[in-house]
């Protein structure tokens, strides 16, 4: 079941969309799963824990074979992690250009820092 609007599919379809935040289980995991039904290009999985998200990507795999996944580690409370992954999209030469980012990634109960 999917809980996309019926008219998604036709601006989702051919397109490259980053999503932070995709954990398995967690609400970005569900997110992309939804999205991946209407048939993007290419899901850019974004976290700051691998396994996690190789764990949405290998769902995906198996209820979406047709849709690609990129994953990309990236801890968004650091500046440089945020640099190291931007320098990293900018080196894949079979992405020109990301259409759409979804940034759903939460950092919760911290104390105010400055980043850089």
């Amino acid at each position: 079941m999917s809980f996309i609007d019926k008219n998604t599919p036709a601006h989702i379809k051919g397109i490259v969309i980053l999503t932070t935040g995709v954990s398995a289980g967690s609400l970005g995991s569900h997110f992309v799963q939804s999205i991946a039904a209407a048939g993007p290009r290419r899901l850019i999985l974004a976290g700051c824990n691998r396994s996690k998200i190789q764990q949405t990507a290998d769902e995906i795999k198996a209820w979406h074979p047709s849709v690609e996944t990129r994953l990309l580690e990236i801890d968004l409370a650091s500046l440089d992690s945020v640099r190291q992954a931007a320098s990293q999209i900018n080196s894949w030469d079979d992405i020109p250009a990301i259409d759409v980012v979804v940034n759903n990634a939460a950092v919760m109960a911290t104390e105010y820092a400055l980043s850089a």
